[in-house]
């Protein structure tokens, strides 16, 4: 699941999202968490105790990084450029627990300027010759409300892996057209600092670009069974 404005969207998104998570601030008290889970709640809580949900590689699907900077959207994954498969899968392991993992091709990110494009690719920003795709792992996800997940997890870039910590809200849908019968969708955002993936640019934490991105996602996946 990622220029001097990057994976805005994983990378990845995959990145998922999938917004108003607690991002693993492990100074976050109870009133903070309260209110990020407040801010996630809404929908129609999934069907399943146990299910497998896949995230096709569709126009459809949301993944961008955001900063407080001059430009807020720092980059977006390009889902239409005809990359098979999926972006990811999630498995529902009973009512209230699951596991999933994210993965986007850096190759798949735009900033809207195809010279910007080249430079997230570099030494300087991404060195996608040191690692080809943004990788999100949820290593654990709990409901703590109906539509309400923790997700703890991973985030990769760059060779290098952080831990995660956020909210998403995860809703039933049902049937989509063009989509599938059984649609879900996730819709969550964490913040990642580009000092800690060992992004030193001499741009960092300028008014140009900021020194932490928000990895924000609106997926849709589809329950397989």
């Amino acid at each position: 699941m990622f220029t001097s404005r990057l994976f805005a969207s994983l990378t990845l998104v995959l990145c998922v999202g999938l917004l108003a998570g607690c991002g693993g601030d492990a100074k976050a008290g109870p009133e903070d968490d309260a209110k990020a889970i407040a801010a996630m709640e809404g929908g129609k809580p999934l069907p399943n105790d146990k299910c497998s949900i896949g995230f096709p590689w569709i126009g459809k699907q949301s993944v961008m990084c955001i900063g407080d900077s001059v430009e807020r959207q720092i980059a977006f994954v390009d889902f239409t450029d005809g990359t098979p498969g999926k972006i990811g899968s999630v498995q529902v392991t009973d009512k209230d627990t699951a596991t999933g993992s994210f993965t986007v091709p850096i190759a798949t990110l735009r900033t809207g300027h195809e010279g910007r494009d080249k430079k997230l690719k570099n030494h300087n920003w991404l060195e996608v010759e040191k690692q080809a795709d943004l990788v999100l792992t949820c290593k654990t996800m709990t409901r703590v409300k109906p539509t309400v997940w923790r997700v703890e997890g991973t985030w990769s870039m760059k060779g290098v892996t952080r831990a995660v910590t956020f909210y998403a809200n995860v809703r039933y849908i049902g049937e989509m057209a063009r989509v599938g019968d059984q649609v879900v969708r996730v819709k969550a955002s964490f913040p990642i600092a580009l000092k800690d993936f060992e992004i030193v640019n001499p741009a960092v934490g300028t008014p140009a670009v900021a020194a932490s991105w928000d990895v924000d996602v609106v997926l849709l996946g589809v329950i397989t069974k």
